[in-house]
Parts: structure tokens; C-alpha cells; sequence
């Protein structure tokens, strides 16, 4: 047989191969994570890495790694901080998370089709050393026969015996080259052992994660399980892990007082609302009844009641403002929004990404509040406010490197929605266009703006935007404005609506304005 060398073709396949499993898997799993959608910070987008590739001189006998963030798997399953282990689903919430199977499916899939290149490729190279074999050797009985021709001493016994010994040399090639070379090809892949052929989840456990792994011996064909093989352990204060069902317990009493926190920071509106109420009634009072205070005993007894009235409410106004004076974040940088070229841009947006703060739009808008669901099942509403709200989450808009805003398109049934656009005609839903049952003739444009609509038709409309920056404080819970590491950066944009021609058909403008 023809020993393997650095020219053998099967051998160079083969380590070509090898070599760029780790690029293509690394490429593959980055692709399904931007399919997916498993991208957040871009942590995990960045974090598969390939370990050095493990092997004979002849590449038959492999060890190849990888390796990537743990939270990567809690996407690749569905598990994670919201529903962890133990928990079906009863969060007392819409449940958000879904599996993104990125890593499982395809790892298995190319685990497989190495397997299949090195069958074929090892089978190929026994063929050419057998074959090589049975050339040299059949070739030197060649040799011998032309030799006894030349010596025209040629008889049928001599070609008999010729004969003879290629049947031997063939029926001894089939029986020790290829048994040999099948013996060594056994234990190629004995050596290899075995391969993971499966990810999947474990046992419930209330704190901890585990993960049954699947593996095939390639040199038997047989398939194992080994259950709860891999555990990752539950979350402490000094490592992390998965959340236990206590933090979920912990996470829905904390929302519980968060939403209680609100209550009273509503009362205490409402309060001020009283507070000036009572101010403009008490200096009312005390006008009409200025010239008359000497002699009217019973206005000076009103006036004394409705002052203690007015202490009591400023007494409980100060214990309410005391109360949520920690929840007041001073502001440490200032930021302006600029138009250029009907682009809006935020002078150092970028950078102030860059060292970890997060974007956030606003809209200056009415909007309605409901509290969590009570033992029946009902959602009461709270009382509407208007001021600025938090449009949308975080991935509303996106800053590139050149400082410009583009937004998200949410519109439902838009070929487009889930893309970026500069323009800002993506901050708003779709038109209404009224039209008059007398004259069939269009009377009007509506466009929805927080729980109210307006008439864009013919008219401008300014409506009030605004972005600041804040620090996320940690991975998960409700945004805070105590949060906000700048100011509140306020454009408006311009909606108007023109009838074109005749016809009830129309044309929408949506123009930046400061």
C-alpha cells in the first residue's frame, strides 16, 4: 500500500475540510441569530469563538470546540429570566419569550454532514490503495509474462501458472488489503468515539437547569441519551445562572409595589391639582371679603377653617414630596436635537451609546393606564394624564455612527414594518379619510395620536417628540424617569394632508420642526 503523504489528495480534502467547520459553523450560527432575531447589545452576536482544531496527522481522528455566552442556550429554548424552570407559564402576563432554536438544529445538522464527508472521503482513499496495490503487483506478473515471450519459450503450462497467480493475487488482495484497511478504518472511528447528535431540556427542577445531551458511537452506529448531563445552577449575588421561581415570586411583588408607587404619586397630583384649587378659592375669599373682616365674625371663622384645611393639605403635600424625592434623577448631560438636510440628528448620540447608555422616545400625548388584574379577572382603568409617555421600547429608534435618528416602521401589514427609516412619517400609523355621506366628497383626515385623533386635512398639526438617554440600572423591570441620564431633547414634527385634483385622493407631508 502507498503510504498517506502530503499529496494525497483524499488527505488534503479532508483537511480542508476540518479546518473551515469551526468559520462555517461560527458563520451559520450568526446568521440564524440575525434570521431569529436573537439580538439585543450584540453580545452574543460577537461571542462564538473557535477553539484550536484537535487531530492525527492524517485527519481521521478530530477534536473540534466551540464556544459562545451561556444565555445564548435560554434563547435557543425559551427559558430564561421570566420563566425559569418549573414555572408553565402562569406570570401572571403575556407570556413573551419564545423558542429561537439558532444554535441546536444546525450544530446537529453539520455534525451529521461531517460524519457523512469523512465516510465518504476515508471509503475513497481505500479504494485508491487498493487499487494501487492490485496495479503493482498484477503489472510485475505483466513484467514476467513478457519476459518468457521474448524468450519464445512460452508454453500453456507457464500461462497457466501466470494466470494462477493474478486469481491469487486478487482473492489475497480482497481478503487481508480490504479486512486490513476495514480493521484500521474501525478503529479510526472507535478512537473518535462519540458525537453530539442533540440538545434538549432536561428534568423540571425549581432552581436549577438541566440539559440532556444526545450522542451517536461512529464506529457502531448506536445512539445514547445521557439525561441531566449538563445543570446550570440558579443565580446567586456572587455568580450568575438561571432565576429561581422565588425571583419570579420576588419580581411580580416588586411590580405589585411599583404599581402601588404609582398610585400615590398620583395622589400626590392630584393633591397639587386640590392645592391650587384651594389657593385660587382662598385668595377669592380673602379679596371679597377684605373690607369686611372686621366686622363679619363668621367669614373670619371660615377663613381660619378653610387656612387649617389648606396647612393640612400642604402638610401632606411636603410628607408625599419627601417621599419621592429619591426618585428624582438630576440631570448630567445636556443634549439638543438638530434637522439636517430633513434628518434629525443628536450631536455625540452615538458616543454616549458607546459608553452604555440607552435611547429612549417620548411623545407628549393623553394616555390610559390599567392596574394588574384583580381575583376576577377584571383590569381597572387608571385616571388619564397627559404629559410626556414612553413611545414604544428601546429598539423604537436607532442611532448610526454618524450621529442620525432613524425609527422603527410598526405599521401591522406593512411590507416594511420592523425596518428603519429617517423620515418622520414612521412616528405615526396609518390615515382616516372621512368621507361626507351628502356629498360623497372628503370632509376629513384623521390621524391617531396617543388615545386622541386630529384633523391633518389642509391644517397643520405639530406634534411634540422628545429623546433622552438613560442608564438601565438592571436587565429587567419597567423603565424608570429617576433612569434618564439626559435631559429630554424635544422636536416636533409637522402632519398635513392636501386633497389632490378633484378627487377625494390625498397626499400626506411630514416635515421635522423645532
Amino acid at each position: 500500500m502507498t503510504p498517506l503523504n502530503g499529496n494525497d489528495p483524499q488527505l488534503q480534502e479532508r483537511e480542508k475540510f476540518v479546518l473551515a467547520f469551526n468559520d462555517t459553523m461560527l458563520k451559520i450560527w450568526r446568521e440564524q441569530m440575525t434570521l431569529l432575531g436573537v439580538i439585543n447589545t450584540g453580545r452574543l452576536l460577537h461571542s462564538p469563538k473557535s477553539l484550536p482544531v484537535r487531530a492525527d496527522g492524517r485527519f481521521i481522528e478530530l477534536g473540534l470546540s466551540q464556544s459562545f455566552l451561556e444565555y445564548g442556550l435560554w434563547q435557543n429554548f425559551g427559558t430564561g429570566k421570566e420563566i425559569p424552570r418549573g414555572n408553565k407559564g402562569d406570570i401572571g402576563r403575556e407570556r413573551k419569550r419564545k423558542k429561537k432554536p439558532w444554535f441546536s438544529r444546525k450544530y446537529y445538522a453539520s455534525v451529521m454532514n461531517l460524519r457523512d464527508f469523512l465516510s465518504d472521503n476515508i471509503a475513497h482513499e481505500f479504494v485508491g490503495v487498493v487499487a494501487q496495490a492490485l496495479i503493482s503487483s498484477i503489472t510485475s506478473l505483466i513484467t514476467s509474462f513478457r519476459s518468457e515471450t521474448r524468450e519464445e519459450a512460452i508454453t500453456p503450462e507457464v500461462l497457466g501458472a501466470l494466470l494462477q497467480k493474478i486469481a491469487d493475487l486478487l482473492g489475497k488482495a480482497a481478503l487481508q488489503t480490504d479486512v486490513s484497511r476495514l480493521d484500521n478504518w474501525r478503529s479510526d472511528f472507535a478512537r473518535i468515539g462519540y458525537v453530539l447528535t442533540s440538545l434538549t431540556i432536561g428534568s423540571d427542577d425549581r432552581n436549577n437547569v438541566n440539559f440532556t445531551l444526545g450522542k451517536a458511537n461512529l464506529s457502531t452506529g448506536i445512539n445514547q441519551l445521557a439525561p441531566n448531563s449538563i445543570l446550570i445552577r440558579q443565580a446567586t449575588t456572587e455568580r450568575a445562572g438561571v432565576m429561581r421561581a422565588q425571583q419570579v415570586q420576588d419580581l411580580n411583588k416588586c411590580k405589585s409595589e411599583l404599581s402601588s408607587c404609582i398610585a400615590s404619586m398620583n395622589k400626590v397630583q392630584e393633591a397639587l391639582v386640590n392645592f391650587q384649587k384651594a389657593t385660587q378659592s382662598l385668595s377669592l375669599r380673602i379679596s371679597k371679603n377684605n373690607n369686611e373682616i372686621g366686622n363679619n365674625a363668621e367669614s373670619i371663622q371660615v377663613l381660619q377653617s378653610d387656612l387649617k384645611s389648606l396647612a393640612s393639605q400642604i402638610k401632606s403635600l411636603q410628607t408625599d414630596i419627601l417621599k419621592f424625592a429619591t426618585m428624582k434623577q438630576t440631570t448630567q448631560m445636556h443634549i439638543e436635537c438638530i434637522i439636517t438636510d430633513s434628518t434629525l440628528v443628536i450631536q455625540d448620540a452615538h458616543h454616549y451609546i458607546r459608553q452604555g447608555l440607552t435611547p429612549v422616545i417620548f411623545r407628549h400625548s393623553v394616555r390610559t393606564s390599567r392596574k394588574q388584574e384583580d381575583e376576577n379577572g377584571v383590569r381597572e382603568y387608571l385616571t388619564r394624564r397627559r404629559g410626556w409617555n414612553r413611545f414604544y421600547d428601546d429598539r423604537k429608534i436607532s442611532v448610526n455612527s454618524g450621529d442620525e435618528i432613524s425609527f422603527r416602521l410598526d405599521n401591522e401589514g406593512d411590507p416594511n414594518r420592523g425596518k428603519y427609516f429617517t423620515q418622520p412619517n414612521a412616528l405615526f400609523r396609518e390615515c382616516r379619510a372621512i368621507i361626507d355621506p351628502n356629498t360623497q366628497r372628503l370632509s376629513e383626515v384623521r390621524i391617531d395620536f396617543g388615545k386622541r385623533s386630529y384633523n391633518i386635512l389642509c391644517i397643520n398639526r405639530h406634534f411634540r417628540f422628545a429623546i433622552g438617554f438613560y442608564k438601565k440600572s438592571k436587565d429587567y423591570g419597567p423603565f424608570q424617569f429617576s433612569e434618564l441620564r439626559t435631559n429630554l431633547a424635544e422636536f416636533r414634527v409637522i402632519a398635513r394632508a392636501d386633497r389632490v385634483d378633484s378627487s377625494n385622493n390625498y397626499e400626506l407631508t411630514f416635515i421635522f420642526s423645532m
